[in-house]
């Protein structure tokens, strides 16, 4: 089984693995609603246990990891497994077990039936798992990294079930329809997204008055990296930043620190109506050399 690493990501895949059971008859309805991985009783199938050894490259806890299995030609929709913390234990005395930690290396595992024949033995060096994004937690609450926008809006409503992963860590396999996967983060009622106000309509968007410049971390600026970071982020009434999703991100621990500049930014908020609103955006943050 091949696996990818997004390059700015700060937990990584080491190691990737899919092993394959001996065929036995599916004795019950099981599996995702698809044709290869949906039995009915009596078919024959075989369990398929993907495995792989990951590590938090990050000094902060990671809360959810999203990764994706496809195997193009095989499987006609990727495979969206969700791996979580069980929020019950993040609220434990002892949250340690729930979440990985900083510069952890840890391992995952999950599994499901698929169908048998040939075709299933051949094609598995094909699989491909990657991670597409991630939430980790700060001092100033989660920040979700998202890379890949095909998987940015992943239907969570969609057929799935339970597997086994990281001690404290409940994981959910599901079904992703790339085709389905479009439109915009969910609605807040007293968040305004400027593109989907009706024409007319009378906004006053936030007014950046101070950006911080984000700060280099000593391997970035031996590597002499450059470039930008890009998050959506809430520009609030209160004239506060909040609900940060990267979406293009730099590696070496430049993310963080453009979020934690990000933080810091000054502005007058938007209004409407006139009051003072919440108010959805983009932020770029660059890192450039002197």
């Amino acid at each position: 089984m091949r696996y990818e690493n997004s390059q700015a990501f700060p937990v990584v895949i080491s190691e990737a693995h899919a092993e394959v059971s001996k065929p036995r008859l599916s004795s019950e309805w099981e599996g995702l609603s698809n044709d290869l991985t949906f039995t009915s009783i009596g078919e024959s199938i075989r369990d398929v246990k993907f495995t792989a050894k990951m590590a938090n490259q990050s000094s902060h806890p990671v809360t959810q990891l999203d990764l994706i299995i496809e195997a193009p030609g095989f499987f006609s929709d990727p495979l969206l497994i969700i791996v979580y913390a069980d929020m019950e234990l993040v609220l434990d005395p002892s949250p340690r077990s729930s979440v990985v930690g900083p510069y952890e290396v840890f391992d995952f595992h999950a599994g499901l039936p698929i169908k048998d024949g040939t075709e299933l033995l051949n094609r598995l060096p094909d699989f491909r798992l990657k991670i597409v994004a991630i939430e980790y937690e700060t001092e100033n609450g989660p920040v979700g990294w998202e890379e890949d926008v095909r998987y940015e809006f992943a239907l969570r409503g969609m057929s799935n079930m339970t597997v086994h992963g990281h001690p404290g860590l409940d994981t959910s396999v599901q079904l992703v329809d790339p085709e389905r996967l479009t439109g915009t983060l969910q609605d807040h009622d007293n968040i305004i997204n400027p593109s989907a106000l009706p024409a007319g309509a009378q906004l006053t968007p936030p007014r950046i008055i101070h950006k911080e410049e984000p700060q280099y971390t000593p391997q970035a600026r031996a590597k002499k990296l450059e470039g930008s970071v890009v998050m959506n982020v809430v520009f609030g009434s209160v004239a506060d930043i909040s609900s940060i999703r990267v979406v293009r991100g730099l590696p070496d621990g430049l993310t963080e620190k453009a979020v934690e500049a990000a933080l810091k930014t000054r502005f007058t908020p938007g209004m409407k109506d006139g009051k003072p609103v919440s108010v959805s955006g983009s932020l770029e943050l660059v890192f450039k050399l002197d």
